[in-house]
């Protein structure tokens, strides 16, 4: 019953006014184009990997689409075909609060509890923003999450080959979340923790299964990246401008040395990546929400002083919860460390140092690199954050006291999602009703 009500709430908040706009938004301009680069064989350079962009090109050709789209600039009108690609990230935008409630379960927190963690991120409007439109990190954020649910499941499965295979399907979707975007490396660092967690008292004992248990980890992701460019450089046989980016004549020299120089290049351009954007922001401004961004507007054909906008602006109750709860968390974790008290559980232990590990690892990386960033790169670390909620509301031992805290922050974030919903949707406002929304002058 639980899923039923997570997954219907999810569909509506992530399918509600579906295709609108039908209009090249924020990056789209890119991610959109490299698509078309895909679809007419001509090469082109990416800072991230290829592996979320061909699945959108093998659902492109599943429905027949053309290269008739203009990603130009933003705003460009798009035919439907390329409209029906943004049921892609919906859906990975659909599974994810799924995936978590699962995840919160395999803490051994309570069913309420996940619920309720469940359906805070279906109301969380930044994330829903990422997942409607031709992006990357709807399909970061489902299968790096994917991955630490099925090594859970690994941990705890009891029949050989159920082991087995959900030790694939971890790696499987560790490779997806890599090939997506390099910060999905962070996942493969949580799920380290969490094997070290769970193995450290007899690790010397069974050293040499453990080292090929994580060889063999490490390979099928790395088969898997390997595989995604080889495909990647087979669907782009055309010369182009994007030539450029690579060594003079690279055109299948060994794929091997064209797969480096790639990746050296990504790594390259990533580092001077260093051009300056209106709506980017610094990581110590994102648990604060200090500078959402604005995607995309329109006053066309609407009465006198109405606009339609988009803007990735989050649900302020939920960041503001989820920090107030993750906070607490390294204050917790920081007594305990230097004091050397116990005053959780072991397990309770564990748990502290996986959220408080998986919110650290998506957030403080981000000190050391140059490049322009922007709020959503800070959607991993939020999703730790609202799922230590959990933690906090399962010590509530009485069941109606946890129940009705779970209805009242459900209600209240729903209504913080319902009145920033004409940002989240594009709903037509008046300069009032949208100045009304805008709270901090850094939000404009």
């Amino acid at each position: 019953m639980n899923i039923l009500i997570l997954s219907i709430i999810s569909i509506f908040t992530h399918f509600r006014n579906f295709g609108f706009p039908k209009a090249v938004v924020f990056d789209e301009v890119h991610f959109g184009g490299f698509i078309s680069g895909y679809m007419d064989g001509k090469y082109f350079f990416d800072i991230h990997p290829p592996f979320a962009k061909l699945i959108y090109v093998f659902f492109g050709k599943i429905i027949g689409l053309l290269d008739d789209a203009d990603f130009s600039k933003i705003g460009n009108i798009l035919p439907d075909d390329f409209i029906f690609l943004r049921i892609l990230p919906i859906i990975a935008g659909i599974l994810l609060p799924i995936v978590i409630y699962k995840i919160c379960l395999k803490l051994n927190f309570s069913k309420i509890s996940a619920l309720t963690v469940g359906v805070l991120i279906s109301l969380e409007n930044s994330l829903i923003v990422q997942s409607r439109f031709i992006l990357l990190d709807a399909f970061l954020l489902l299968f790096g999450f994917s991955a630490i649910l099925f090594y859970l499941i690994f941990t705890t499965a009891k029949v050989k080959w159920q082991k087995s295979l959900y030790f694939i399907l971890s790696a499987v979707f560790i490779a997806g979340a890599v090939g997506t975007k390099w910060t999905g490396l962070s996942f493969l660092a949580v799920i380290f923790i969490l094997e070290f967690l769970r193995i450290r008292i007899g690790f010397l004992k069974s050293f040499k299964k453990y080292f090929l248990r994580a060889f063999a980890f490490l390979a099928i992701i790395t088969a898997i990246y390997t595989a995604s460019f080889y495909i990647h450089f087979k669907l782009l046989p055309n010369p182009s401008p994007g030539d450029a980016f690579m060594v003079k004549d690279f055109r299948n020299l060994s794929f091997l040395g064209n797969f480096v120089d790639a990746n050296l290049e990504m790594y390259r351009a990533n580092a001077r990546l260093d051009a300056k954007h209106p709506y980017s922001s610094k990581w110590y401004t994102w648990p604060f929400m200090q500078r959402p961004i604005y995607f995309w507007q329109n006053s066309a054909g609407l009465s006198e002083g109405q606009t339609e906008r988009i803007y990735s602006i989050g649900n302020p109750l939920i960041y503001s919860v989820a920090l107030l709860s993750v906070f607490t968390f390294l204050l917790f974790l920081i007594f305990i460390t230097v004091f050397k008290r116990s005053l959780f559980a072991e397990e309770d232990k564990k748990i502290l140092v996986f959220l408080s590990a998986g919110y650290l690892l998506n957030l403080l990386p981000f000190i050391f690199i140059g490049r322009v960033m922007f709020l959503y790169h800070y959607e991993t670390a939020l999703v730790f954050a609202i799922m230590s909620l959990a933690f906090w509301m399962d010590k509530i031992k009485a069941k109606k006291w946890k129940m009705l805290g779970a209805l009242i922050l459900i209600i209240i974030s729903a209504l913080f999602y319902m009145y920033f919903s004409p940002l989240t949707y594009g709903t037509p406002l008046n300069e009032s009703q949208f100045n009304g929304r805008i709270w901090l002058q850094t939000w404009k």
